[in-house]
C-alpha cells in the first residue's frame, strides 16, 4: 500500500474541491487519500452553505475528542495536510478549540503540514486603524467583527495566550505553497518547516486553458457573489448592504462600462454559486458557471467588484483589468481594492458618483511583480499542483526523509 495522505477541511468538502485538490492525480500515482471534515467543530455555521457532493465520502469528524482518536491512529508514513485552523485569528476566536485541535495534532507521529493555495496582496494595520475611526463616527453600530479581529491579532505581538498557560501550536513539517506563507500563523513555522512552492491553485486553470481561443470583444466582469457569499453568514460578518442595493450599483456600472467600450459583459459565476443562482442578478447577461478561466482567456478586458484571487488569471493572461468601488461596499473589501488598484497600476472606478470611466492598459513591471508575489513564482515548475506534490511525496519516500 502507497503513502496516506489525509486532508483536514475546516468547511464541507465539495465536488469542486474534489476536483481542484488533485484527489484524482494524487490516487493515480499510488497516494491513497482521506478527507476529514472538521466544519462541525470549527465553523458550523459553514455547513448551511450550498454545496454539490463530492463523489468521495469524507469523514465528518463531530468532536474534538474524535478529532485526537483519530489523529492518535496515525503513523510515522502518513501525511496529515491541513487547511484548516492555519489563521492567527483562530486562537483569538476559538482559544480553547485552538488548543484542543493543535494539542490533538502535537501528538501524532506523522507528519503534519499545511496548504497555502490562494494569496492577494495585504493590507497595513495602518490602514484598518484609519478606515474603522472613519466609520465608527459615521455608523458605530455597524459590526466591523472581521476587521477588528484581524487588526487586534497584528497588535498583540502574535501571542494568543500571553499571561495564560496555553501551549502554543507545533512546528508544522512541511508547507506546499503558492508563492508565500504570509497568512500562516508564524508560529507555526520553525527552522526544520519544509516549505515547498508551487503555484496559486488557480494556476492549474491556466495550465488547461485551450490556447486556441481568440480574444473576443468582451469583458469578463468576476463575480464574487456581493453581500451574498457564504463565507460572511460563517463568520457572521454583516455585509449592512442589501444584494439588491449591490446588484443595481454594479449593473449600472456595467452599463457605463459597456457604453465606453463597446464591449458587451460576461459575467463569470463565482465558483461556489449555485448553477442558476446569479442568472436574475445581472440584467440579463450571460452568466457562465464553472468556466473562469476560459473566458478570462476570450475577453478584452476584466473587471470586478470584490477582491479575488481570480486576478491571478487576468495576470497570468496578460489581460487589462479595472476594479470598481463604493462607499457601500464592505470596509475590508474596499482595502483591498485599493491595493489591488495600486499594485496593478490599474483603474479603481467609484461607482456612487457619475464614473469617469479610465480605461485600463497592462503595465507590464507590476504585472510582472503581481505574478511573483501571489502567483507563480520564477523557476518553479511549470505542471499542475498536485503532481508536483506527488513527486515530492514519492520522492521523499525513496528517499526515506519525511517531506
Amino acid at each position: 500500500m502507497g503513502p496516506r495522505l489525509v486532508l483536514i477541511c475546516e468547511t464541507p468538502f465539495t465536488r469542486r474541491d474534489e476536483a481542484r485538490f488533485g484527489l484524482d492525480v494524487l490516487e493515480a500515482r499510488g497516494i491513497f487519500i482521506e478527507v476529514w471534515d472538521v466544519s462541525e467543530i470549527l465553523l458550523p455555521k459553514s455547513r448551511l452553505q450550498w454545496y454539490e457532493a463530492p463523489q468521495i465520502k469524507p469523514r465528518n469528524i463531530k468532536s474534538l475528542s474524535e478529532f485526537h482518536s483519530m489523529v492518535n491512529s496515525l503513523n510515522s508514513h502518513d501525511y496529515l495536510l491541513l487547511s484548516a485552523g492555519l489563521d492567527p485569528t483562530f486562537w483569538w476566536t476559538q482559544p480553547q478549540t485552538a488548543e484542543a485541535f493543535w494539542g490533538a495534532i502535537s501528538d501524532t507521529q506523522c507528519q503534519v503540514g499545511a496548504l497555502r493555495i490562494g494569496s492577494i496582496p495585504s493590507t497595513s494595520r495602518w490602514s484598518f486603524r484609519r478606515v474603522i475611526r472613519a466609520h465608527n463616527w459615521r455608523q458605530p453600530s455597524l459590526s466591523l467583527s472581521k476587521v477588528r479581529r484581524r487588526l487586534r491579532v497584528g497588535n498583540q505581538d502574535m501571542n494568543p495566550a500571553k499571561g495564560a498557560d496555553m501551549q502554543g501550536p507545533p512546528h508544522l513539517d512541511f508547507v506546499w505553497a503558492d508563492t508565500n506563507i504570509d497568512a500562516l500563523d508564524p508560529r507555526l513555522i520553525g527552522g526544520a518547516t519544509k516549505v515547498l512552492y508551487i503555484h496559486s491553485l488557480d494556476y492549474d486553470q491556466v495550465l488547461k486553458v485551450d490556447t486556441a481561443l481568440r480574444t473576443e470583444p468582451i469583458i469578463a466582469f468576476i463575480d464574487c457573489m456581493g453581500p451574498s457569499h457564504p463565507d460572511y453568514a460563517t463568520h457572521s460578518v454583516d455585509y449592512h448592504l442589501p444584494m439588491t442595493s449591490y446588484r443595481d450599483k454594479v449593473c449600472r456600472a456595467l452599463d457605463k462600462l459597456e457604453d465606453k467600450t463597446g464591449l458587451t459583459a460576461v459575467i463569470a459565476a463565482h465558483p461556489r454559486a449555485q448553477p442558476g443562482s446569479l442568472d436574475e442578478w445581472y440584467g440579463g447577461r450571460k452568466v457562465l458557471y464553472q468556466n473562469t478561466a476560459n473566458l478570462v482567456a476570450r475577453c478584452s478586458l476584466v473587471a470586478l467588484a470584490d477582491p479575488s484571487t481570480a486576478v491571478g488569471l487576468a495576470i497570468a493572461m496578460q489581460k487589462p483589468v479595472l476594479f470598481f468601488t463604493s462607499v457601500t461596499f464592505e470596509l475590508e473589501n474596499r482595502l483591498y481594492l485599493k491595493k489591488f488598484s495600486r499594485q496593478l497600476r490599474a483603474p479603481l472606478i467609484n461607482i456612487d458618483k457619475s464614473p469617469r470611466i479610465r480605461l485600463p492598459s497592462i503595465h507590464l513591471e507590476a504585472y510582472a511583480k503581481y505574478m511573483e508575489r501571489y502567483v507563480k513564482r520564477q523557476g518553479t515548475a511549470e505542471e499542475p499542483f498536485w503532481s508536483v506534490v506527488a513527486d515530492q511525496v514519492l520522492g521523499d519516500l525513496n528517499e526515506g526523509n519525511p517531506s
